[in-house]
């Protein structure tokens, strides 16, 4: 079979290790680290407002680059899914999904409580001390870090902002940390359900 690509983004301390970890379990499934790929398809298909494209403007081709970029980066990985972990819900990405994406976009959103995912990174940066939070000498200097404009944390609450929009109901599932951490199997269950996938026997322990 042709492999399925399928996505995973939300906010980080938000149960995303806890996932990876579980559906890594199926052999069939591969849950990757942060991806790169969204940046890849983005600039690439950037390349179409450079002047040198606009000289030649060979949509053809680069288009069939673009839909190509997804199953050539994974097409060595022996999993039959990879569910590629990146901030999929900014709306140029989504847009990019719609374009080259070769089978149905499906997204799971990862959530927990704002203050809680801060809250945990704190928490994080005095147990590691050489943490990369180390260098601020408050925990306000360190959440205005968390939370600057450009930062992991707010990427991802654009991106779930966007992915609750009602014309990516059917494109999304969301799972809440603490339903994650507190009725796991309950939530992997409805993850497969979701993707489509059989359900695989994991271990919980």
């Amino acid at each position: 079979m042709n492999k399925k690509i399928f996505f995973l983004t939300g906010l980080p301390r938000a149960g995303n290790t806890l996932f990876s970890c579980l559906m890594n379990q199926n052999p069939k499934i591969s849950v990757t680290a942060n991806s790169n790929t969204s940046e890849i398809l983005w600039k690439i298909s950037n390349l179409k407002n450079g002047e040198i494209f606009n000289n030649f403007p060979d949509y053809e081709s680069l288009d069939n680059v673009l839909s190509n970029i997804l199953p050539n980066y994974y097409s060595k990985w022996k999993a039959d899914y990879i569910i590629d972990r990146s901030t999929w819900g900014i709306k140029d990405n989504i847009d990019l999904l719609k374009k080259y994406l070769k089978n149905e976009i499906k997204i799971i959103v990862l959530e927990r409580d704002l203050i809680e995912v801060l809250a945990s990174f704190i928490v994080f940066s005095r147990k590691n001390t050489t943490n990369f939070l180390a260098k601020f000498d408050s925990v306000e200097k360190q959440c205005e870090y968390l939370m600057g404009y450009n930062s992991q944390i707010n990427r991802s609450l654009l991106s779930t902002h966007e992915l609750k929009k009602p014309e990516y109901k059917k494109n999304t599932h969301f799972i809440q940390y603490d339903d994650l951490v507190n009725n796991t199997k309950h939530e992997i269950d409805k993850a497969y359900e979701f993707l489509g996938i059989d359900h695989f026997e994991h271990s919980y322990t």
